[in-house]
């Protein structure tokens, strides 16, 4: 490009090259610079390897052996190409690490580049996210309070390619997202997200969830597997909304009206300066077509409480019952022991008589 700006700027008079390879591999391009810009800007090429120089022999640029080699030098970028992409595709299906840069929060394993290590310096960072989505936070909190604590974010962390990263780059809900639904925090690694449409076009599209490559076990995981799939259900679980003030309310999604199955909807009460929460069926404050149910938050709550306790308890006397049970069996097996080795005995006794 750089070498073309030059060109139709008067700069340059003649162009040398090794061979027609070194001016692209793409036919269609290599051959619009041969047959408009050289006449054009009326300049002199060298191809050594090819043979070829405009100015003393100007006839062998129209030689039907130069598309003929121009053909050839695309089928081999195109083929190159395909081979390096298989090789890529095995070597991810194997389970290894292939990327420029390590996700934020591993380093590349210095033993070995296809293998990720945990970056000690900012793994932290990554527990801190996800522990606040377990204690209730919402993604607009949690955003909030890692920017108050200034932690910095993964661009501006790694500096990718040398990047200049600004000082005010902040925190915000879309790099928030990349952490937590990134499967590589749960030991997961996850590639071949994006592809480039081929060869000769290098822009890249989105390749569907279902053609990735996934391998389970790959690294040390820095968020148990199981935690991290909690996250996802309470952050992108439908029924785990985040209202507009940004807050994540336990019962959203979960409450529903027992007459018309319509969604409960949080409303607060002002009352002597104290607050109280209730829940209202959604039908009766749109339309007022259901009756006015509602609910104190402090009565779901005591409800609740009153249920899980009561699991508790059904499962610790379903554990004493299992005990007593197992005693139970084991007195019974041995009488039956003893009673087979009594009439084992009887038997022997029998023979001397």
């Amino acid at each position: 490009q750089k070498m073309m700006e030059d060109i139709t700027r008067g700069k340059i008079n003649g162009v040398i090259v090794k061979d027609l390879s070194r001016i692209g591999r793409n036919y269609i391009e290599v051959g619009d610079f041969i047959d408009e810009v050289l006449p054009r800007y009326n300049l002199r090429l060298i191809a050594i390897n090819d043979n070829i120089d405009s100015y003393l022999n100007p006839e062998c640029i129209n030689n039907i052996d130069i598309p003929i080699r121009n053909l050839m030098n695309e089928n081999y970028a195109k083929d190159a190409s395909k081979k390096m992409r298989s090789s890529l595709i095995a070597s991810k299906k194997s389970g290894n690490f292939v990327g420029n840069i390590a996700p934020y929060g591993y380093l590349k394993d210095p033993n070995n580049y296809h293998k990720l290590i945990i970056d000690k310096e900012v793994a932290d960072n990554i527990k801190y996210i996800f522990n606040q989505v377990l204690e209730g936070k919402s993604k607009t909190e949690i955003v909030e309070s890692l920017n108050r604590k200034h932690i910095p974010t993964p661009s501006k962390y790694l500096k990718y390619n040398k990047k200049v990263v600004s000082e005010n780059d902040q925190w915000t809900t879309h790099k928030l997202d990349r952490i937590l639904q990134n499967k590589v925090y749960k030991g997961t690694l996850e590639q071949n997200k994006k592809t480039r449409i081929s060869h000769k076009i290098h822009n890249t599209v989105v390749v569907p969830e279902e053609e990735r490559i996934f391998f389970d076990n790959a690294h040390k995981p820095l968020i148990r597997p199981e935690i991290y799939e909690q996250v996802q259900n309470i952050i992108y679980n439908r029924n785990a909304k985040v209202n507009k003030d940004g807050k994540l309310r336990k019962y959203n999604g979960y409450l529903k009206c027992s007459e018309c199955g319509s969604s409960l909807y949080r409303f607060c009460r002002v009352k002597k300066g104290i607050k109280r929460y209730y829940y209202y069926c959604g039908t009766y404050s749109k339309s007022k077509q259901c009756n006015k149910h509602f609910i104190n938050e402090y009565e779901i709550d005591e409800t609740v409480l009153e249920i899980v306790n009561k699991y508790i308890e059904l499962l610790l006397d379903l554990k004493n019952k299992i005990c007593e049970f197992v005693d139970y069996s084991e007195i019974e097996y041995n009488n039956e022991i003893n009673s087979i080795r009594k009439e084992e005995l009887n038997i022997e006794i029998s023979n001397y008589k």
